[in-house]
């Protein structure tokens, strides 16, 4: 981490002469603050851990986690220690734990003792635990990677819009004519208001083959962003209802529980990679 003498320097480098001395050392604290915030988003773990019986077998999981953050210090011995916790993501059972700073994925994976590790994905520092099953050596191939913790995101989502379709259009055209599409907002207006669901480019092109279809717009996952939940009815051929929508081609067709899940699925995944911006001399 940079001294408190190099922020100085940088900030005498960077701007004219600061007059007032509160100001100077304000903005050195700023400096230093973006520092630490950078330092701990790029040291950080995401843990995505199921089978979460109840609160508190929640905080059993968290007590044990913290034993974690002890562990890789080396690197690190500037910065303190970050873990946090948040109920359900994608809910049902699963509950999201964040700790930081942690250096070697795959090593912490490997002092898990509370379930089996189901999934590590290395790029994007995600380590996915079932807590309701037994413990597993590492496999001599390795853990489950990326895969697996993508597989678990787009089933849980599934199932989170399954159970999302408005009644009404259920009751009218029952459940086998009915079909939950779920898909990012797209864009929030300048003043921070989001925008109608009714307006999404998605459900005003859907409108035009099923008129009665309705949208909500609701917050999911774990970055808590908005997604625009479309009941589309009457729906009765998916082919031909993926071939009205042209080019614009879901990332999930699950036709058992009526579900299609449209865009990126970096939008559903825990933790994504944070770009690395180096505080040189300027």
């Amino acid at each position: 981490m940079p001294t408190q003498q190099e922020y100085m320097y940088r900030v005498d480098l960077r701007r004219e002469p600061i007059r007032d001395r509160d100001e100077w050392m304000l903005e050195i604290q700023r400096e230093s603050d973006a520092y630490l915030l950078e330092e701990y988003k790029k040291h950080e773990v995401a843990f995505v851990v199921d089978g979460v019986r109840d609160y508190p077998h929640s905080e059993e999981i968290f007590l044990r986690l913290q034993q974690l953050k002890y562990l890789h210090r080396q690197g690190t011995d500037s910065l303190g220690h970050i873990i946090w916790s948040r109920g359900s993501r994608y809910r049902g059972n699963d509950c999201l734990y964040v700790i930081s700073p942690i250096l070697d994925v795959v090593d912490v994976a490997n002092r898990i003792d509370f379930g089996r590790v189901t999934g590590v994905d290395v790029k994007n520092r995600t380590i996915l635990v079932d807590a309701g099953a037994e413990l597993t050596e590492c496999p001599a191939a390795g853990w489950p990677g990326s895969e697996a913790i993508d597989q678990f995101v787009l089933e849980r989502t599934v199932a989170a819009a399954s159970v999302a379709a408005d009644q009404s259009l259920v009751d009218k055209y029952g459940s086998d004519r009915v079909f939950v599409i779920l898909v990012p907002e797209e864009s929030v207006n300048a003043d921070g208001v989001h925008s109608s669901p009714d307006l999404h480019p998605l459900v005003l092109n859907i409108r035009k083959l099923a008129p009665e279809s309705l949208a909500t717009t609701d917050y999911y996952g774990p970055r808590e962003q908005a997604f625009v939940t479309i009941t589309v009815a009457p729906v009765f051929d998916v082919a031909s209802f993926l071939f009205f929508l042209g080019e614009e081609l879901p990332i999930v067709v699950d036709e058992s529980a009526r579900v299609m899940l449209f865009g990126d699925i970096d939008r559903l995944r825990p933790r994504t990679p944070v770009p690395v911006i180096l505080m040189g001399n300027h």
